[in-house]
């Protein structure tokens, strides 16, 4: 959905995005088609910190971004299928799953003054497994953590800078497709250290994890 509700965007097996106008309820037509993806597109997002640019992630490898204002497009080639994409709360980093290789890779959104050059600020692998099915990620509230669902079954809590594996959460029986973390941290909002982060999985199943004694701890 768009930032004032009055558009929202579909992504499709059939390499587009279209851009639908939700106030027109008899519409039955796209306001726009993308149609620039060469291969299924698996998500689209619009970014947290500028609105009017519009990200696409795609099984041809690419991350593409939209300024619909600037009428410009910018592709990252990320040469590996991508199955989901994160971006980070502070909008200056997005994380991309890739499928072929089970890597993480880390873009930098600030490289340079064009907010929609990036390139690989980091590398996320070797603790989640993946190859099979879309999987998808979470960074808790200060973007200190990005956590990764595993195909099996467990989710993975990388450091964002070092990448190394901080803890894994074990529950599911299934791929663990999913993850969400709790964002706010303003006044009155749950402390930092007791922020909760939720696992849905391919077994039917959703855990609520949280540093906390009435949770199941997952950091110390």
């Amino acid at each position: 959905m768009g930032p004032f509700g009055e558009t929202y965007l579909t992504a499709s097996y059939d390499a587009t995005v279209k851009i639908w106008d939700a106030r027109n309820h008899s519409a039955f037509s796209p306001i726009q088609s993308l149609n620039e993806a060469k291969d299924s597109v698996t998500d689209v997002q619009i970014d947290c910190e500028t609105t009017h640019l519009i990200r696409t992630a795609s099984v041809d490898g690419t991350v593409r971004t939209y300024d619909v204002r600037m009428g410009i497009i910018t592709c990252d080639d990320c040469h590996v299928a991508i199955t989901s994409m994160t971006q980070s709360n502070d909008g200056q980093c997005l994380a991309v799953h890739g499928l072929d290789d089970a890597t993480i890779r880390l873009l930098d959104l600030t490289v340079s003054s064009n907010p929609t050059s990036s390139f690989v600020l980091n590398t996320f692998t070797g603790h989640h497994t993946a190859g099979r099915y879309a999987l998808h990620s979470s960074f808790t509230a200060d973007d200190s953590v990005l956590i990764s669902g595993s195909e099996d079954g467990n989710a993975v809590l990388y450091h964002a800078i070092t990448a190394e594996a901080l803890a894994t959460l074990e529950g599911h029986e299934q791929p663990t497709c999913a993850v969400a973390a709790s964002k706010d941290q303003s006044e009155g909002s749950i402390h930092p250290d007791d922020a909760c982060v939720v696992t849905a999985s391919y077994d039917g199943s959703a855990i609520v994890w949280a540093n906390s004694e009435d949770y199941m701890k997952w950091q110390d």
